[in-house]
């Protein structure tokens, strides 16, 4: 009995053993012919969480582009040749790229044209998809594996926007353009979309005529192929993936200095000409401050006026935000802002965007010292206080306990976007002027040059930063310098949540002079001729950081009061100072003091310019304090009518604002 029950058994096991093995060969050859589908869980790089790459094992350092820019389908399509870095000759078989939208048609060796073996993991809803490629054998340090990549993106591809003629400028032909940072690279072409990696390329990009495709490279040659226009770039310096800049359109160009071309469409040319002719000299500046300017040019391309971004550093093909150009030069500080970025964050990079401050911060100390060597101090000691507000306002709405009000942010589990702020940028920026101030200004220009000779071409963590900060000090102060040093509260800068730990001492020379005009136009709004003479708030007489400041001190007595300021008296203020009519920046804070206050009469001027622009910093405000001041059908009917020719971010934005008080 005993007997006859174990044969039984063991009659079962062989039968469920040769059926595991069955289903074990069945697996294999279905992994052998379908080998994109998902079947392995994603595992995040141990360089950067926002990651799913492995450039610890294998990286890539070189990409050969040939693209075509396709309006009808909404699509870039080409391949891409890759030259990989063999990092660990251990684990040197397999390249793991990161991939969201990007359709992979099929991966090559080229060193023999075969096929290699590729799967998907199961997709991360904030990070996409580790997409692997078997490379087929293990390779030595020495070695330089290359492959082809075949690829199309998708209209829904988080990089691009795709507008349509009347999105434009010239509303008769469509655009694109790109917009990477921060992990948007993934859906554009194949890479490994962290900081952490950088690599060189050339790009062949065509696109049909009449239109012209640019590239955030060097232009080689540009030629005709048929119906198509072709251009040739190439970018020797590495660049990280969010740095990939590509953009095709009704495209003009006027030079500027040797090393400076302005792109746009034809209407906004001789503005920009005029605008950014001070740009050689912001460039020559910035050598001074840091080192020579090593992307050869320095090209600038506006967008069409719904791009809702200020600017974007892209190396030698910086996007700007046609509200820039006022006219007077007024508000070029954003081209100073990506200009000083080609030496802090394009040429030394942060890893991983849990040290974004070594990009944004440093970069916005130096955007102020470009300013101040060419406009004043003045200029520094205005900036810094709008930035302390801004900074003092972003902490108060999330809370001074929020995560994301640590310098250095965990972002595990968190999409980078979702962190964004203005912490990084004003931070960043106070503690540089505190070591500026414990310091000394000469030690910290020359400290940053260092900084920059040191880690050029490099990915960097503030560990790095701060190693190089105490050796340098080390040499110039020696042991008293280390003990100015111990002064500085590292753990509350970097790791505590809240505004700044040590606030550097400020200047508010400047900004008194303006609160005290604020506050005698708020006193005297009933009895306007004891202002009459005042002209400071004119055209061409305070530079627009003032009038600025001016107008939130006036918000914020308005506010505090409850005071209700007459229509005699908005009417009074516009035609004396027309600020309906000025730059962006002025606009909109007379905008929003007239929505709040519940004058009408500019509301045709509101539509105006909401119609025509779209950039967030602008449009957000504005259509909140519609919603706020109950003109919810008024601020309604202007998102409607633009829809056709809106950005998706903003009808995005906008469209949940206003559906939200439905």
């Amino acid at each position: 009995m005993a007997a006859s029950f174990f044969e039984k058994i063991f009659r079962k096991s062989k039968v469920k053993l040769v059926l595991y093995l069955l289903f074990l060969v069945i697996y294999f050859i279905y992994l052998r012919f379908f080998p994109s589908q998902p079947v392995t869980l994603p595992s995040k790089s141990p360089i950067d969480v926002s990651s799913l790459s492995n450039p610890h094992e294998v990286s890539i350092s070189h990409m050969d582009l040939d693209l075509h820019i396709d309006f009808p389908t909404k699509s870039v399509r080409g391949y891409a040749d890759l030259t990989l870095k063999i990092q660990d000759p251990d684990h040197s078989t397999k390249l793991v790229l990161d991939v969201t939208t990007l359709k992979i048609k099929s991966v090559t060796d080229l060193s023999d044209n075969q096929a290699l073996k590729t799967s998907l993991a199961e997709p991360n809803k904030i990070l996409g998809t580790a997409f692997t490629i078997e490379l087929g054998k293990k390779y030595t340090e020495s070695d330089k594996p290359k492959l082809r990549i075949a690829f199309e993106t998708v209209p829904e591809a988080t990089a691009l926007q795709w507008l349509d003629p009347s999105q434009t400028l010239g509303k008769k032909h469509p655009y694109m353009f790109s917009q990477c940072e921060e992990i948007h690279a993934r859906s554009l072409i194949p890479c490994q979309d962290t900081p952490a990696v950088k690599f060189t390329f050339t790009a062949k990009v065509s696109v049909p005529k009449p239109l012209r495709a640019l590239i955030g490279g060097i232009l080689i040659k540009e030629e005709t192929d048929g119906e198509l226009n072709v251009y040739h770039y190439e970018q020797k310096i590495p660049i990280p993936s969010y740095l990939f800049a590509i953009a095709g359109g009704d495209i003009s160009y006027v030079d500027i200095s040797p090393r400076i071309r302005a792109y746009s469409e034809e209407g906004y040319l001789e503005r920009a000409k005029f605008e950014f002719e001070p740009a050689e000299k912001f460039i020559q500046v910035a050598e001074e401050l840091l080192t020579p300017y090593e992307w050869t040019r320095y090209d600038l391309l506006i967008l069409p006026p719904s791009f809702p971004f200020g600017g974007m550093e892209n190396p030698c093909l910086t996007f700007l935000s046609p509200t820039i150009i006022a006219g007077d030069r007024s508000l070029i500080n954003v081209m100073i802002h990506e200009l000083t970025h080609s030496w802090i964050g394009n040429l030394v990079t942060n890893i991983n965007w849990s040290h974004f401050w070594l990009n944004e911060g440093i970069n916005v100390y130096h955007e102020r010292r470009v300013a101040a060597a060419i406009y004043g101090e003045e200029s520094l000691h205005l900036a810094s206080l709008e930035g302390l507000k801004a900074l003092e306002s972003y902490v108060k709405i999330i809370g001074e306990n929020h995560p994301f009000s640590v310098l250095i942010t965990n972002l595990e589990g968190i999409d980078p976007d979702e962190a964004f702020s203005v912490l990084y940028y004003e931070k960043g920026y106070f503690l540089c002027l505190y070591l500026e101030q414990l310091l000394g200004l000469d030690f910290m220009k020359s400290f940053f040059k260092e900084y920059v000779k040191t880690f050029r071409l490099k990915s960097v963590t503030t560990d790095d930063f701060l190693t190089l900060l105490k050796a340098k000090v080390q040499e110039k102060f020696s042991v008293d310098g280390l003990e100015k040093l111990k002064q500085v509260d590292w753990d509350g800068w970097f790791h505590k949540p809240g505004i700044i730990p040590q606030l550097p001492k400020l200047d508010y020379t400047e900004y008194n002079v303006v609160k005290a005009l604020a506050t005698e136009y708020f006193n005297n709004l009933g009895s306007l001729e004891k202002l009459a003479s005042h002209e400071e708030l004119s055209s061409g007489n305070w530079h627009t950081i003032k009038v600025l400041i001016f107008f939130d001190i006036v918000g914020e007595m308005v506010k505090s009061e409850k005071k209700k300021i007459d229509e005699s008296v908005f009417d009074w203020l516009d035609n004396k100072h027309k600020f309906s009519d000025r730059n962006a920046e002025i606009a909109c804070k007379w905008f929003q003091l007239c929505i709040t206050q519940g004058y009408t009469k500019v509301d045709a001027k509101i539509e105006a310019f909401l119609t025509t622009i779209g950039r967030v910093k602008f449009v957000k405000p504005l259509f909140k304090a519609l919603v706020e001041a109950g003109r919810i059908d008024f601020a309604k009917r202007i998102y409607e009518k633009n829809k056709g020719s809106k950005h998706s971010l903003e009808l995005k934005l906008i469209g949940d604002m206003l559906a939200v008080k439905s």
